[in-house]
């Protein structure tokens, strides 16, 4: 008999070669053949960088593998045209998989890169407040953390730079998925129409008709999964032309901060030789109170995101499981 290496770095690794022969036993029928063959066994000292260290055979543990071949009762060739356009309808719905994948990657990253800045804004407002709490009416101005007056600039330039495309390009990524879905399904749903017409016709194929039968249910499954599947509504993915948007009215809301805080840093007098101070910034009283507006307003807008991007990473994942079953059902399935 001859057999194939399954594991290719297994053939590599060895230096086989493939095809191998063996000998088998096997009981014959009209139908069926059954047995078992040789298999071989092979043993390594170690695994480096992925690969076998020193592998060898080992013919004391040749194991007996079982096998069994059935005859086709109809046309192979109708199997195989189904099959191969089962295969291309699972190669679909990997593709949606692995793009929900890494959707659900970057969202995550995402949610990560949320919580530090709602951390580095906290402690700018902290801090601004605190200022204007230290100096209370005493002067028309007040001494800020020059940290404290970029904390909003560097914010509004991840949500416009980052967050903004990130959104529109996931819009764009969810669409062609879905079209993709579509497209699978179809496949799939076409291919076995096919079969079960060909099938049909053919009176020894009784058997496989029935199982395509009760493939059909699965398929009726499939469509009921994906269109439980909601992409987001537009309102989250941004017109940079419109100013009420989200993020855009939290980047605006920064930005204005910002602009408010812009101040002239206070002039130092110290020698050079002592301590290097803080780096301040000198802001009048009324624009530090109004930047603590723009901030709050900016937090509060930034801080709807988290649970949105959150809800996006749950329900891509939940959907890129039920295509990984998918794929697994369209590669295993017993149709033929």
């Amino acid at each position: 008999m001859s057999r194939c290496t399954k594991d290719l770095t297994l053939l590599e690794d060895c230096h086989l070669t493939d095809p191998w022969q063996t000998t088998f036993t096997a009981t014959v029928s009209q139908d069926s053949i059954s047995g078992t063959y040789r298999g071989q066994w092979y043993v390594w000292d170690d695994i480096v960088d992925g690969h076998r260290v020193n592998c060898r055979r080992d013919s004391s543990q040749d194991p007996d593998n079982s096998f069994e071949l059935t005859r086709a009762k109809c046309d192979p060739e109708l199997i195989r045209k189904y099959q191969q356009e089962e295969e291309q309808a699972a190669l679909l719905f990997e593709e949606v998989r692995l793009r929900l994948e890494a959707l659900h990657d970057r969202n995550a990253e995402y949610v990560k890169e949320q919580k530090h800045h709602m951390i580095v804004l906290g402690s700018a407002k902290a801090g601004i407040l605190g200022a204007l709490k230290k100096f209370g009416g005493k002067v028309g101005h007040v001494l800020i953390g020059a940290a404290e007056t970029i904390a909003p600039v560097y914010t509004v330039y991840w949500l416009t730079s980052d967050v903004q495309p990130e959104m529109q390009e996931e819009i764009l990524m969810l669409n062609e998925a879905e079209t993709l879905i579509g497209d699978a399904s179809a496949k799939a749903k076409q291919a076995l129409e096919d079969f079960k017409r060909d099938l049909a016709q053919q009176p020894e194929c009784r058997d496989e008709f029935e199982k395509a039968k009760a493939e059909e249910a699965f398929h009726d499954q499939v469509k009921a999964k994906m269109d439980e599947w909601e992409l987001p509504g537009g309102y989250l993915y941004l017109d940079p032309s419109d100013p009420t948007g989200v993020p855009l009215d939290a980047a605006a809301a920064f930005k204005r901060a910002a602009s408010l805080l812009k101040g002239k840093p206070p002039r130092v007098t110290s020698s050079s030789s002592a301590p290097q101070k803080k780096r301040m910034v000198k802001v009048s009283r009324k624009n530090a109170k109004a930047a603590v507006v723009q901030l709050t307003k900016g937090m509060a807008g930034l801080k709807r995101l988290g649970p949105w991007f959150k809800k996006r990473t749950t329900a891509d994942a939940a959907v890129g499981a039920q295509l990984q079953q998918i794929v697994q059902h369209l590669q295993e399935q017993a149709v033929g």
